[in-house]
């Protein structure tokens, strides 16, 4: 299971199953302990949500911890930059800005869990309560998530609150807990102020299942690469299967750094392998339509030129001795580009490469962001595989490069000779290259043939079947009778 969060897709571990073997011991344990956790905030979830009527599901999926430092805490990266202050909220410094949660199932319920290690360690006395200064601040936000997000935004509304005031609720001692239920997350915001000492929170949510599970991603790139229909749905569908797996799974995987990749390697190790295959499989297809395409553009030239689609040894030479006749594997690939619409499969190769070169720049300016260089080495983006040797699980698989400016090109100088060379249309497979009509294929009586006439008794005519089939329709005429005695017939 994934989780992304502000463009970043987070992987999650395990917290149960044979992959726990994979990790140290202390790692394991505590990874059983957060899905105890979950166990109980579930069913005290499930127990607010029926007390107070509210629909939708408490069955946490996803869990994010996250470690946040008091509000006099000099941040590691850039101890220049400061904690911003909230005026609604009294000039309080904010540790989470405004926000409602995202990549969520609708109505679903969200548990907080507030946990203080000062508190915990320092305590001398039970039930000693130390203010800490933690609150969580709340405000109605229309539409602000669910089924319905920005719709009030979209329709010009100018107060999203509906001048109902902001509020701050303090979080209390270490240990407690709140939820948020129903719709609640879709028309409020809410936001973390920060307090005194050290807080960790973990946040249990059912996350979305559609993009973000890596098993029901990799079902789906598998059925995609099954498919046995060559059309323009198909292509396309395989297109967006690529982008898939390379811009919310690679590239999301290898921009997090080497120390992630070990962190989550005893369960994710095997499939980003997996994944990095697929997209091989599917990059080997779009390399194949570019060949395809381009074969298509050189059939097309060489029968506006007289070559024909079959080459012919007794044929006079070619005005051009520099075009050969196009072999057997391009005619195929030109058949092949008919079938899917001709014209309209380079349009469909086109706005698929287009799209991805403009996701590739945006990501190339993403990790190049000087950002970088404030974390360790082991934190920041690794190489990605994809487009060297070492990337390729097979050496037979043909490849585009990862700069798509060239082939793009290419394929619209393509597009431009295939509708000159063809009319304007699609060609379709096989066309004659007869001008004449082709003769039907069901021979037609000449009137002014006439049947050989045969006068001499016992000739046999020609025109007729020797050994005509019985018709069943017929009725057999009566045989006479037989004596049984006699065995002759009667008179």
């Amino acid at each position: 299971m994934t989780y992304k969060y502000l463009g970043l897709r987070m992987f999650a571990h395990p917290w149960s199953g044979d992959a726990l073997s994979g990790y140290p011991p202390a790692v394991g344990s505590a990874l059983r302990d957060i899905a105890r956790l979950n166990a109980g905030l579930t069913r005290r979830a499930e127990e607010h949500a029926a007390a107070l009527g509210t629909d939708g599901s408490s069955d946490f999926s996803v869990v994010l911890i996250n470690r946040m430092g008091a509000a006099d805490e000099v941040d590691a990266l850039d101890r220049r930059r400061g904690l911003k202050t909230d005026p609604d909220m009294g000039g309080a410094k904010v540790r989470v800005s405004w926000h409602a949660d995202s990549c969520l199932e609708h109505f679903s319920t969200i548990a907080v869990y507030h946990f203080l290690p000062t508190e915990n360690t320092n305590q001398t006395k039970k039930n000693e309560k130390i203010e800490s200064g933690w609150r969580v601040a709340l405000r109605v936000q229309r539409d602000a998530e669910g089924p319905n997000a920005g719709r009030s935004r979209r329709a010009g509304v100018s107060d999203l609150t509906g001048g109902v005031p902001s509020q701050k609720v303090d979080m209390g001692a270490s240990g407690s807990c709140y939820y948020m239920l129903g719709d609640f997350n879709h028309d409020h915001q809410h936001a973390v102020l920060a307090g005194n000492c050290e807080r960790i929170s973990s946040t249990h949510r059912v996350g979305k299942r559609e993009g973000h599970d890596a098993g029901l991603v990799l079902d789906k790139t598998r059925r995609v690469l099954a498919a046995a229909k060559r059309c323009p749905k198909q292509w396309a569908s395989e297109g967006r299967a690529l982008d898939e797996l390379e811009f919310e799974w690679l590239r999301q995987w290898f921009v997090q750094g080497a120390a992630h990749a070990a962190l989550h390697a005893p369960y994710w190790a095997d499939v980003i392998a997996e994944t990095q295959a697929l997209w091989t499989r599917l990059e080997a297809r779009e390399a194949l339509k570019v060949r395809m395409l381009e074969n298509a553009a050189r059939v097309a030239a060489a029968r506006g030129l007289g070559l024909g689609s079959e080459p012919n040894p007794n044929s006079n030479p070619s005005p051009n001795p520099g075009r050969t006749s196009p072999t057997r594997r391009e005619r195929k690939h030109a058949d092949a580009v008919a079938q899917v619409g001709g014209a309209a499969a380079y349009d469909v190769v086109l706005q698929a490469l287009r799209l991805r070169r403009d996701k590739r720049r945006g990501w190339g300016i993403r990790v190049a962001d000087k950002m970088w260089d404030k974390l360790p080495e082991p934190f920041r983006p690794m190489p990605l595989p994809l487009f060297d040797d070492a990337g390729a699980d097979n050496g037979e698989e043909e490849r585009l490069p990862e700069d798509l400016d060239g082939v793009i090109s290419d394929i619209e100088r393509w597009k431009a000779a295939y509708l000159r060379d063809s009319g304007g249309a699609a060609a379709g497979p096989n066309p004659n290259p007869d001008p004449s009509p082709k003769p039907s294929a069901r021979p037609q009586p000449n009137p002014k043939k006439k049947k050989k006439k045969f006068k001499k008794k016992g000739q046999p005519n020609p025109n007729l079947n020797p050994n005509p089939k019985p018709n069943p329709k017929r009725k057999a005429m009566p045989r006479p009778k037989k004596n049984r005695k006699e065995g002759k017939a009667k008179k």
